[in-house]
């Protein structure tokens, strides 16, 4: 599986063996605001082609990925919140040859 913490300026992913452990990492100054065009596809696969390439198929992205000026706006998720709360609020995006979802962000009450 590969984890992706896109944020504004810097683009953080993880590939990630079947029992958690982190097998390689990537970072690139490749945030959203970076991405012309709304070419976010292309730019994952730029970062992590490889990887999908050794099969690869899970992506996970978290962070300004999933803001207005992201890929897509993923609504927040009130605390506390299960397993169940959060994969269902997963949302799908498309990357060829692999499912790909933005895990939205999480608020509480202060």
């Amino acid at each position: 599986m590969i984890a992706v913490d896109w944020g504004t300026s810097s683009f953080r992913a993880v590939r990630l063996g079947p029992d958690g452990s982190v097998r390689d990492r990537r970072q690139a100054p490749a945030g959203i605001l970076h991405v012309e065009n709304g070419a976010f596809a292309v730019t994952l696969r730029e970062q992590v082609g490889a990887w999908l390439g050794d099969g690869e198929d899970r992506i996970l992205l978290s962070g300004m990925i999933g803001s207005r000026q992201g890929w897509r706006e993923a609504a927040y998720l009130r605390c506390p919140a299960g397993l169940d709360d959060l994969a269902g609020a997963l949302l799908p995006v498309e990357v060829e040859g692999a499912q790909a979802f933005i895990v939205p962000g999480l608020f509480g009450e202060d």
